[in-house]
């Protein structure tokens, strides 16, 4: 069976930048507690890693008491450095620094009188940082259906999540352009994970079935896998080789494989050597 690799799977640079803040900060440490809040970045599998290096992740900050605070790669709201500050932990910073863009643009938005409209899901960590900084005022919508319901006034400034694709926020766009008096849309989407997007589509169109490799609590990864699947192509997300099934491969002839910004190359690589493995190869 032919296997083909998009070029672009794996970790984007704004995960690689986090985690090489975060190792550095447990190795540091000096035997103080190190603690994440929240996962530093969405795949199971490193997050493990970075425990068995020292560092531990919590969900709530009210759960985290001593010792130095990760800022992940999402960001936070402003509002969570001050309670960090108010505890009296030290905090590092890992936010992305394209997030940062983000949220620069969501306070300078707000700050100029424009009802802000973020483009991504509303659960997603990023969005709530990015929701913090333009004071909680902010409309989040997830795509055109959504943006032809929602109430908007005069002045609109649009921010798409990082992750989010060019084709949705311009979708989008075009449905607000023509309902409000103005419009200004704001350049926040990751130009490695577009190209990353570009490269895993490319592939999924020459291939008989293609597997998509990272965390199931990763949008990028998820949002990969539902392109790759709207090329007709046989998609399948797996977190890891372990749960590949020798069925999906029968009669297929090429398969193809990318992953998601948070996807580390030894699990890429690892779904690589399961496929070649397979009998009859």
């Amino acid at each position: 069976m032919d296997i083909l690799v998009a070029d672009r799977a794996g970790f984007c640079w704004g995960v690689k930048r986090a985690l090489k803040i975060a190792e550095k900060t447990a190795e540091e440490s000096q035997g103080t507690t190190v603690t994440s809040l929240g996962p530093i970045i969405h795949n199971p599998a490193i997050v493990e890693q970075l425990h068995q290096k020292g560092l531990k992740t919590e969900k709530n900050l009210e759960d985290i008491r001593e010792g130095t605070v990760i800022i992940r790669a999402h960001g936070v709201p402003p509002e969570t450095f001050q309670e960090i500050e108010h505890k009296g932990l030290k905090v590092v910073d890992a936010t992305c620094p394209i997030v940062k863009k983000s949220q620069r643009y969501a306070k300078r938005l707000t700050d100029e009188g424009y009802q802000v409209v973020i483009v991504g899901d509303r659960n997603h960590p990023e969005i709530i940082g990015i929701l913090g900084h333009s004071n909680g005022n902010a409309v989040v919508l997830d795509d055109p259906e959504e943006a032809d319901k929602v109430s908007l006034k005069e002045k609109v400034g649009l921010i798409a999540q990082t992750t989010h694709t060019v084709e949705e926020y311009e979708r989008i766009q075009e449905v607000i352009r023509p309902r409000v008096k103005e419009m200004k849309a704001c350049d926040t989407l990751c130009f490695e994970t577009t190209r990353q997007q570009s490269s895993s589509v490319e592939i999924a169109r020459q291939v008989d079935i293609m597997i998509v490799v990272g965390g199931r609590n990763s949008a990028n990864t998820v949002r990969l896998a539902n392109m790759c699947r709207e090329t007709g192509v046989d998609t399948y997300h797996v977190e890891s080789a372990a749960e590949l099934k020798l069925e999906w491969f029968s009669g297929k002839k090429k398969a193809g494989i990318t992953g998601g910004a948070s996807t580390p190359d030894f699990l890429i690589e690892a779904v690589v050597r399961w496929i070649r493995e397979i009998p009859g190869n």
